[in-house]
């Protein structure tokens, strides 16, 4: 109920009192303000965190080949360190136990043309493995398969952007679409929470890139 001897009181004490009660309205104001701040920090880092990993694995691990910073055995400093296929068996021979998914991955820009419709988009050539580590969604046809490394296959899986962008109202799957000029069968279409970012992307072997590109 509605108190007015309080509500007197109240007021009669804030008048009596008016530094303190100013000093103590700017705390709780300022506490208000600093808990807004950093509530919208933290939602605006969750919202960029998550456009820009989405579903994809959160305990993996990249690595990067980079260059060497330091002079070694008549070689100098600066130079392009390379991994090489010896570099993935050694990590799943040694630390096989402790990893579910690896793969090698490859970008290269190319560009994709079929009939009368091209663009650029980017190749990413991979083992099998890095759909579960992309958490890349085969909406048609199917992914890349352990078959299609041991034959060096020109295999292909689009993503759904590229899907809308190169065929239009036609089925992509089992049609064959030209990167620089080679032909690549295209055995699945993906999809991606991430959105177009990487849905412009075209997925093949990691091994028929190393026959093709050396």
């Amino acid at each position: 109920m509605f108190d007015i001897d309080l509500w007197r009181e109240i007021f009669q004490s804030i008048n009596k009192n008016r530094t303190r009660s100013i000093l103590s309205g700017f705390t709780i104001a300022f506490a208000i303000l600093l808990f807004t701040i950093l509530f919208g920090i933290a939602n605006g880092l969750e919202n960029t965190f998550i456009e820009l990993f989405g579903t994809d694995a959160k305990n993996s691990i990249v690595i990067f080949p980079g260059r060497t910073t330091k002079a070694h055995k008549g070689l100098q400093s600066g130079r392009r360190i390379r991994f090489k296929n010896e570099d993935y068996n050694y990590i799943l021979e040694e630390f096989g136990d402790n990893v579910e998914y690896i793969t090698s991955k490859v970008n290269r820009n190319v560009e994709a043309s079929f009939k009368g419709e091209k663009n650029s988009y980017q190749v990413r050539a991979v083992h099998p493995e890095h759909m579960y580590i992309e958490n890349n969604v085969v909406e048609k046809g199917r992914y890349i398969n352990n078959r299609d490394l041991q034959n060096r296959t020109k295999v292909a899986v689009i993503g759904n952007a590229i899907k809308e962008d190169l065929f239009i109202r036609e089925e992509a799957v089992g049609k064959y679409i030209n990167l620089n000029g080679i032909p690549y069968k295209v055995v699945g279409v993906f999809s991606d929470d991430e959105g177009d970012n990487e849905e412009n992307v075209i997925y093949t072997p990691i091994t028929t890139a190393q026959s093709i590109w050396k």
